[in-house]
């Protein structure tokens, strides 16, 4: 069989040399289905494509469509059906100059700090997995870095469109010569991959304890930002986290963040214990005022519940502001749940007045049952007695006495008890 002569294989290389020295393009259908299925070779056509295939295992013929190599990994889709056969040309392939190979191998030690083969083919295998591996791990340093929460994001892309315009090329020669051209990209590659694989391999659990530290910071910025400290470190994570290239800071980020992180606990503990003494104090007074109407189970239930969730709250909460506003909460939930004993007493009298009423015909009907007196309280805020920002005169002070007093008289003459706030 032709596929298997050496003879057959040397016709046809002897042709392809003959047609490429006559500038004559040669077409794999015309090969197959004209020159050599035609007397005197009468080779079968699929014999004749085996015999182009084994030359450009050789490394010794490009199959070319449209003016372009077929890629290697694209071969077989493509000559799989006779029909593509029209559109496929053959070239000889033409071998890289003897300076370039060695120019490519010296260069390919200093991007990637190993040395590849001696060999054309050989390097330029070497090279393209080189650069498909810095491609294929760039990609997923882009994806990372496309929202902004990384850096990098610009340096990626430049990189990226390196390796894209070398990739592009699949003969060994001009792929040689484009590598050779792009030396000042490579080296700048080389150090900018350098960079961003140490970055997101090693120091991204760093730079995510950064972003995480800085989430739970900026609850309590204002506060932070008071002490000279924490305000000094906040502002240098700030500077590393916005570098284009912090690749050389990200080592400055664990004692920041301590620095910071030590602040803003005290701060945290001192406004917890605060907040929660506040607390405590409302839920003893509705305790107080329980007691006082008897300590029914289920009012009792109904009135601290609410206070003991925000108490809770309280304890796993890290905001400032929440926990300072969890004390407006507790009093607010205070005064809900007094007046809810209120209505529940006012309830007790109803149901007491129901009993005498049905049995005042008989002696001693409605004795025995005693309801707990009911004073309502009355909020006063003395800061709404004044439109001024300032008590500057004696007048001043004589009116707002004034208002201050009727206010509170107002109150002890409708029976209900004052809490000044």
């Amino acid at each position: 069989m032709p596929a298997n002569n050496p003879q057959a294989l040397e016709e046809v290389r002897r042709y392809i040399d003959l047609a490429t020295t006559s500038h004559k393009e040669i077409v794999m259908y015309d090969m197959c289905y004209g020159r050599f299925s035609d007397r005197p070779y009468a080779w079968p056509e699929l014999e004749t494509a085996m015999l182009l295939v084994r030359l450009y295992a050789a490394g010794e013929i490009l199959f070319m469509r449209v003016g372009d190599a077929i890629k290697h990994d694209d071969l077989n889709s493509a000559l799989s059906e006779t029909k593509n056969w029209r559109k496929i040309t053959v070239v000889r392939k033409v071998t890289a100059k003897i300076e370039d190979v060695k120019k490519a191998r010296e260069l390919g030690k200093e991007v990637f700090h190993e040395m590849g083969p001696e060999t054309e083919d050989g390097l330029y295998a070497f090279l393209r997995k080189k650069l498909e591996h810095q491609q294929s791990s760039l990609k997923r340093y882009s994806e990372l870095a496309e929202d902004g929460r990384y850096p990098g994001k610009e340096t990626i892309g430049d990189s990226l469109s390196t390796i894209k315009s070398l990739l592009m090329v699949d003969e060994s020669n001009r792929f040689l010569e484009r590598f050779n051209e792009n030396k000042d990209s490579l080296l700048q590659l080389s150090d900018d991959f350098s960079d961003l694989e140490h970055f997101f391999e090693s120091q991204k659990p760093t730079w995510d304890k950064m972003l995480k530290a800085e989430q739970q910071f900026n609850l309590n910025q204002r506060q932070l930002e008071q002490d000279a400290d924490a305000k000094k470190a906040l502002d240098r994570l700030k500077v590393i986290r916005t570098a284009a290239e912090p690749y050389g800071m990200v080592q400055e980020v664990s004692p920041l963040v301590l620095t910071v992180q030590q602040v803003n606990d005290k701060l945290v503990s001192q406004q917890r214990e605060k907040s929660l003494g506040q607390i405590e104090t409302q839920i003893q007074a509705i305790r107080q005022e329980l007691a006082a109407a008897g300590d029914d189970p289920g009012l009792s239930s109904s009135c601290l519940k609410p206070l003991e969730s925000v108490k809770s709250q309280v304890t796993g909460q890290t905001s400032l502001a929440h926990i300072t506003q969890a004390e407006t909460d507790a009093v607010n939930l205070k005064d809900a749940a007094i007046a809810k004993i209120g209505d529940f007493l006012a309830q007790q009298v109803t149901k007491k007045a129901t009993v005498v009423a049905e049995d005042g015909s008989k002696k001693g009907g409605g004795v025995g049952i005693v309801t707990p007196k009911f004073k309502k309280p009355k909020v006063v805020h003395p800061k709404t007695l004044t439109t001024k920002t300032y008590l500057e005169t004696q007048e001043d002070i004589d009116e707002f006495l004034t208002a201050l007093r009727k206010e509170l008289e107002a109150a002890i003459n409708n029976d209900e008890r004052i809490e000044i706030r």
